[in-house]
Formats: structure tokens, sequence, C-alpha cells
């Protein structure tokens, strides 16, 4: 029940010899509708790989045309940026993969994943004709789907589905007498269709204690009689009209394909996120939709110092670079507040790079173009009195 795949970059491919690999394609092609959505799902075992210095390899999954006139690749570019994706279907969000800089659009939501490099992950592509979403989750425990992105795809006949790998650089790159390696391991691939429900809107911005305009549910024809719940991230910032707790459930009756909703900005500050739930598992709920509700004029905290309010702050312990070295973590003697001034003494680093303690807002604050952001603060000292370099930043 598995694909082993894998093999090492000689140098005898075109373009140099990078990126040469292996793909295994379907013979026969598949459609995809916002009817009848396909769906495509595998699982990545596992990518293994021996590479150059700053080299890279890839494991991805593909939609493809047997001409290669249309693409979609969702693919694990270990080595350089991690997880990303590559339309190529004649639409303005077109990224080839021969494009210079050719990564591809990033998945950050898929390099959090603890398994992101070297798997397992299991993999869902899904495709309406017009678009396609791209999920992601642990694989072999009882994990949600986390949605990477969607993107514009002209793709909706003639669709073949295939798994490759891919090494980059040829021998004798950066003095080494070896070309990069790779191996890919792949589970089962299905391939299915089913009903889905859409939005009309994909972000707006509202004034805070305003409402916005209708904005359209709609759900495959035939997905009915089913019910339809759009869940507000933080209620007590956004909510939809009419509903209850910062969800509103709407009915659709058999042979109804669209129905309407509003939503209202109740507070201000923050980004809020709506998705959608459906009443039936056959059903896929695609689209989400973010309503950005910007500060509105006036002063929002004036900290002075007087004393650490937790209700206000909090400490944290991560690094300045964090994301590249989560162990950086340093040793001090205070730190706190001491007359009116927040005071770090006698701080030491334990191990590269840039660890640090830092003050962090518990509240968030959203500007606009109408109401910019402002953030001011005064560093009244600081010493180094041994090693490299120190800073101090207000972010």
């Amino acid at each position: 029940g598995t694909l082993y795949m894998q093999g090492e970059n000689n140098g005898q491919g075109d373009e140099k010899g990078y990126w040469p690999g292996y793909s295994l394609v379907t013979v026969p092609t598949f459609t995809a509708s916002k009817d009848d959505l396909l769906v495509v799902e595998t699982t990545r075992i596992s990518h293994k790989h021996e590479i150059q210095s700053n080299s890279g390899t890839r494991t991805g999954l593909w939609l493809i045309a047997p001409d290669k006139s249309k693409w979609l690749l969702l693919a694990d570019n270990w080595g350089e940026s991690g997880w990303g994706f590559n339309p190529y279907s004649g639409t303005g969000a077109d990224y080839p993969v021969n494009k210079p800089s050719h990564v591809g659009y990033q998945l950050d939501a898929f390099n959090a994943l603890p398994s992101a490099n070297e798997g397992p992950i299991d993999l869902k592509i899904v495709a309406d004709g017009e678009r396609a979403w791209m999920y992601a989750r642990e694989s072999g425990v009882d994990a949600e789907w986390i949605l990477g992105n969607s993107v514009e795809l002209n793709f909706s006949e003639d669709i073949a589905v295939g798994v490759g790998v891919y090494a980059r650089a040829p021998e004798g790159e950066t003095g080494s007498p070896l070309g990069d390696w790779v191996e890919g391991i792949w589970g089962p691939v299905t391939v299915s269709s089913c009903k889905g429900i859409f939005l009309d809107h994909e972000e707006m911005t509202l004034g805070a204690g305003s409402t916005s305009s209708e904005i359209t549910v709609s759900v495959s024809e035939g997905a009915a009689p089913l019910s339809v719940t759009i869940s507000s991230s933080n209620p007590e910032v956004c909510v939809p009209v009419g509903g209850n707790g910062g969800s509103l459930t709407l009915d659709f009756a058999a042979g109804e394909t669209s129905k309407t909703f509003q939503v209202e900005a109740v507070g201000e500050g923050e980004k809020v996120n709506f998705t959608l739930t459906s009443s039936s598992a056959d059903v896929l709920a695609l689209d989400n939709m973010y309503v950005t509700v910007p500060c509105t004029a006036g002063v929002k905290l004036d900290e002075q110092f007087d004393s650490l309010d937790e209700t206000i702050w909090e400490i944290d312990t991560r690094g300045y670079e964090y994301r590249s070295y989560p162990d950086a973590d340093v040793s001090y003697d205070y730190f706190g507040i001491r007359d009116g001034q927040l005071v770090m003494e006698n701080m030491v680093s334990l191990g590269n790079y840039w660890g640090g303690r830092s003050l962090s807002s518990k509240n968030t604050y959203l500007g606009s173009t109408q109401t910019p952001l402002s953030v001011k603060a005064r560093l009244t000292q600081m010493d180094k009195t041994a090693g490299e370099a120190v800073c101090a930043n207000l972010v």
C-alpha cells in the first residue's frame, strides 16, 4: 500500500541539471465543477534527503493536464522554503515552477506542523474548476484538516493526478562530488467528488459600529437540504447579524442554492475570521472570510509602568529569531518594573541566537488608512559589557 520513489541528481537533465525527478501520473483524467467538486487525498509518508549546502529537494502532489498546459503543484520544498504551491492555468495567480525564485507561494500553516519536512502528512486538494483549496493534517492522529490557502485555478477538465519527487542540484555544485539525493514515500491516493459550500466575499473592512452589505452563501446544486453555520473567531469584535453567541445558522430547503446574511462590527481593533460549518459530512464548507475592524481614533493604551498589570501585559520568553532558533535563551538577575520603568538587569545569552525577554500586550490594535496606528516608547538606557551585540526593540 505504499509507493517508494528515490533518486540522485546526476546532472544529466536540462537547465544545468536542476530539479530533475520522477512522478507517477494517472492515465484517466477527471473533471471539477461547483456542483461536483474534485477531491484528491493522499499521505506523504516520509521525505528523506542528502543535499549539498544551500540546496533542497521536493515531494509533491499534482493536478496536471496530460499535455502539461495546466497544473497545480502542492509540494514540500525542503531545504529552501518548505511547503508551498505553484499554480499555472492562465490566470493572474500563475506562479510556474520555472519562474525565477521559483519556490512558489508559501504555506506557513503547513510548515508549522510537527512533521512538516519528514512526514507523515495527509494532503488534500479540492477543486471546483475555478479555484483550488489545499489542506494538510498530521497523519495517524485525530487531527482536523488545516486550510493552507486557496488559489484561482482555471482547470475544469482533463485533470490528471500525480505524485513526485525532485532533487535540486547536480553533482559538482559547491564542490561536492555527489548530487542531491531524495526519497519520497507515498500512501494510497484517492480521487472522489462531493458537493460544496461557498462564500462570495473573501475579506472586507468595516468601521466600528457598522454593518456590512449582503453576503451570499451558495451551495452546490443538489446539496440541500442542509444547514450552514457561520461562526466568528471573536464575537466581541464582529458577529453575524441575527445570530447567537457569534454564530448564525442558515437552513437550506431542498432545491435552494443560495442565502444571504450580514455581519456587524460590535468592537474594534482586530481582523476576525468567519468560518462555515456544514450539517452534512458529504458537503464540504470550503471558504472563510476575514473582516478587518480598525481601531477608532483615540489613545488605546497609555502605560506609565507603575506596576506590571497582568491583565494588560504578558512576559514573552521567545527570542528575536524564535522561528529559526527556538531554543535560544538567556539568564538575568531582574526583569520587571522599577521606578516607572521596565528594567532588565545583567542579561546573559545562553546560546545562539538572539535570546531575550519581551513584554507583549494581551490586547491587539489595528490601524487603517483613515486611523493609522502609532506606537511610541522611550529607551532610556542600554549598556553592553561583554560579547558581540545586543539590541532593544519596539515591535
